[in-house]
Protein backbone atom coordinates (compact mmCIF):
# COMPACT_ATOMS: atom_id res chain seq x y z
CA UNK A 1 0.00 0.00 0.00
CA UNK A 2 1.26 3.56 -1.14
CA UNK A 3 0.90 6.79 1.09
CA UNK A 4 -1.21 8.71 -0.87
CA UNK A 5 -0.15 11.85 0.96
CA UNK A 6 3.67 11.33 -0.03
CA UNK A 7 5.12 14.25 -1.48
CA UNK A 8 8.85 14.55 -3.28
CA UNK A 9 11.38 15.29 -0.66
CA UNK A 10 10.06 13.13 1.88
CA UNK A 11 11.98 10.31 2.37
CA UNK A 12 11.20 6.93 -0.14
CA UNK A 13 10.41 4.57 2.81
CA UNK A 14 7.74 6.78 3.67
CA UNK A 15 5.57 6.13 0.82
CA UNK A 16 4.99 2.56 1.41
CA UNK A 17 2.60 1.85 4.12
CA UNK A 18 2.34 -1.57 4.14
CA UNK A 19 3.89 -4.42 2.10
CA UNK A 20 2.72 -7.80 1.37
CA UNK A 21 5.10 -9.94 -1.22
CA UNK A 22 5.56 -13.41 -2.04
CA UNK A 23 8.54 -14.81 -3.67
CA UNK A 24 9.12 -18.27 -5.36
CA UNK A 25 11.79 -19.94 -7.13
CA UNK A 26 14.38 -22.05 -7.52
CA UNK A 27 18.31 -21.58 -7.34
CA UNK A 28 21.10 -23.99 -8.89
CA UNK A 29 22.93 -24.75 -5.86
CA UNK A 30 26.38 -24.69 -7.92
CA UNK A 31 26.25 -21.21 -7.16
CA UNK A 32 27.19 -21.61 -4.04
CA UNK A 33 30.64 -23.35 -4.62
CA UNK A 34 32.88 -20.94 -5.47
CA UNK A 35 32.69 -19.55 -1.68
CA UNK A 36 32.73 -23.30 -0.37
CA UNK A 37 37.07 -22.98 -0.40
CA UNK A 38 37.29 -26.31 -2.78
CA UNK A 39 33.21 -27.91 -1.46
CA UNK A 40 31.57 -28.85 -4.39
CA UNK A 41 27.61 -28.11 -4.11
CA UNK A 42 25.03 -29.15 -6.38
CA UNK A 43 21.23 -29.88 -6.91
CA UNK A 44 18.07 -27.16 -7.08
CA UNK A 45 17.17 -25.36 -4.37
CA UNK A 46 13.47 -24.31 -3.67
CA UNK A 47 12.91 -20.98 -2.25
CA UNK A 48 9.94 -19.19 -1.07
CA UNK A 49 9.74 -16.13 0.81
CA UNK A 50 6.81 -14.35 2.29
CA UNK A 51 7.61 -10.31 3.59
CA UNK A 52 4.67 -8.60 4.93
CA UNK A 53 3.66 -5.37 7.31
CA UNK A 54 5.31 -2.11 7.70
CA UNK A 55 8.78 -1.48 6.38
CA UNK A 56 10.18 0.05 9.46
CA UNK A 57 9.33 -3.45 11.46
CA UNK A 58 8.09 -6.43 8.61
CA UNK A 59 7.58 -9.45 9.44
CA UNK A 60 9.16 -13.05 7.11
CA UNK A 61 8.91 -16.12 6.37
CA UNK A 62 11.47 -18.05 4.23
CA UNK A 63 11.64 -21.75 3.18
CA UNK A 64 14.33 -23.36 1.33
CA UNK A 65 14.03 -27.05 -0.08
CA UNK A 66 16.51 -29.49 -1.74
CA UNK A 67 15.61 -33.33 -2.10
CA UNK A 68 17.98 -33.03 -4.62
CA UNK A 69 20.66 -30.68 -3.01
CA UNK A 70 24.01 -32.38 -1.92
CA UNK A 71 26.75 -29.76 -0.64
CA UNK A 72 30.25 -31.66 0.31
CA UNK A 73 32.89 -29.72 2.04
CA UNK A 74 36.21 -31.26 1.98
CA UNK A 75 39.40 -31.03 4.58
CA UNK A 76 40.75 -33.51 7.27
CA UNK A 77 36.87 -35.24 7.97
CA UNK A 78 35.13 -34.85 4.76
CA UNK A 79 31.05 -33.57 4.73
CA UNK A 80 28.18 -34.38 3.14
CA UNK A 81 25.40 -32.15 3.57
CA UNK A 82 22.16 -32.81 2.15
CA UNK A 83 18.21 -32.58 1.61
CA UNK A 84 17.62 -29.58 3.28
CA UNK A 85 14.43 -28.64 4.66
CA UNK A 86 14.94 -24.89 6.35
CA UNK A 87 11.57 -22.66 7.46
CA UNK A 88 13.26 -19.11 9.16
CA UNK A 89 10.59 -16.63 10.64
CA UNK A 90 11.78 -13.32 11.27
CA UNK A 91 10.20 -10.00 13.02
CA UNK A 92 11.03 -6.74 14.86
CA UNK A 93 12.10 -9.07 17.90
CA UNK A 94 14.24 -11.84 16.05
CA UNK A 95 14.56 -14.85 14.01
CA UNK A 96 13.45 -18.33 14.51
CA UNK A 97 14.00 -21.73 13.21
CA UNK A 98 10.75 -23.73 12.74
CA UNK A 99 11.72 -26.28 10.79
CA UNK A 100 15.27 -27.49 10.33
CA UNK A 101 16.22 -30.72 8.93
CA UNK A 102 18.97 -32.20 6.58
CA UNK A 103 21.01 -35.46 5.68
CA UNK A 104 24.48 -35.32 7.50
CA UNK A 105 26.85 -38.31 6.43
CA UNK A 106 24.11 -40.41 6.00
CA UNK A 107 22.77 -39.49 9.86
CA UNK A 108 20.26 -36.87 10.34
CA UNK A 109 20.75 -33.45 11.76
CA UNK A 110 17.76 -31.29 13.25
CA UNK A 111 18.48 -27.78 13.82
CA UNK A 112 16.26 -25.39 15.95
CA UNK A 113 17.25 -21.68 18.13
CA UNK A 114 17.09 -18.43 16.36
CA UNK A 115 18.60 -14.84 17.17
CA UNK A 116 16.48 -12.89 20.13
CA UNK A 117 16.04 -9.31 20.41
CA UNK A 118 19.21 -8.68 22.31
CA UNK A 119 20.92 -9.92 19.18
CA UNK A 120 21.99 -13.24 20.89
CA UNK A 121 22.50 -16.23 18.75
CA UNK A 122 20.68 -19.41 20.07
CA UNK A 123 21.42 -22.80 17.98
CA UNK A 124 20.94 -26.39 18.90
CA UNK A 125 21.34 -29.14 16.72
CA UNK A 126 20.54 -32.81 17.68
CA UNK A 127 22.17 -35.53 15.46
CA UNK A 128 21.45 -39.12 14.64
CA UNK A 129 23.39 -41.61 13.01
CA UNK A 130 26.08 -39.24 11.56
CA UNK A 131 28.56 -40.81 10.28
CA UNK A 132 32.66 -40.02 9.72
CA UNK A 133 35.76 -41.26 8.30
CA UNK A 134 38.38 -40.50 11.35
CA UNK A 135 42.11 -40.92 11.14
CA UNK A 136 43.95 -44.22 10.61
CA UNK A 137 40.38 -45.47 9.06
CA UNK A 138 38.41 -45.54 11.88
CA UNK A 139 34.75 -45.32 10.81
CA UNK A 140 32.19 -44.03 13.50
CA UNK A 141 28.49 -43.24 13.91
CA UNK A 142 27.63 -40.36 16.33
CA UNK A 143 25.12 -39.14 18.16
CA UNK A 144 24.36 -36.23 20.40
CA UNK A 145 22.46 -32.72 21.14
CA UNK A 146 24.50 -29.62 21.18
CA UNK A 147 23.85 -26.17 22.04
CA UNK A 148 25.29 -22.98 20.90
CA UNK A 149 25.12 -19.90 22.21
CA UNK A 150 26.65 -16.88 20.64
CA UNK A 151 26.58 -13.06 21.71
CA UNK A 152 27.14 -9.73 20.19
CA UNK A 153 30.04 -9.41 22.65
CA UNK A 154 31.70 -11.39 25.66
CA UNK A 155 32.19 -15.30 25.79
CA UNK A 156 30.70 -17.88 23.19
CA UNK A 157 29.91 -21.15 24.18
CA UNK A 158 29.11 -24.73 23.04
CA UNK A 159 28.12 -27.24 25.20
CA UNK A 160 26.31 -30.95 24.97
CA UNK A 161 26.56 -34.33 24.22
CA UNK A 162 28.25 -36.52 21.39
CA UNK A 163 27.73 -40.04 21.89
CA UNK A 164 29.94 -42.52 19.91
CA UNK A 165 27.57 -45.13 19.02
CA UNK A 166 30.39 -47.00 16.73
CA UNK A 167 33.69 -47.42 15.94
CA UNK A 168 35.58 -49.60 13.76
Amino acid sequence: DLDSEWQLGTPPLELVDNVDLDLHGTLDSSLLTPFLAGGIAEGEVFLAMRLEGDLAAPEAQIRISGPETTLVLPGRYRTRISEPEIEIALDATGAEIRTGRMRLNRGEMILRGGLDEGRNLELGAKLEGVRYRLDHGLTVSVDGDLELFWPPEGRRRLSGTIDLERGS
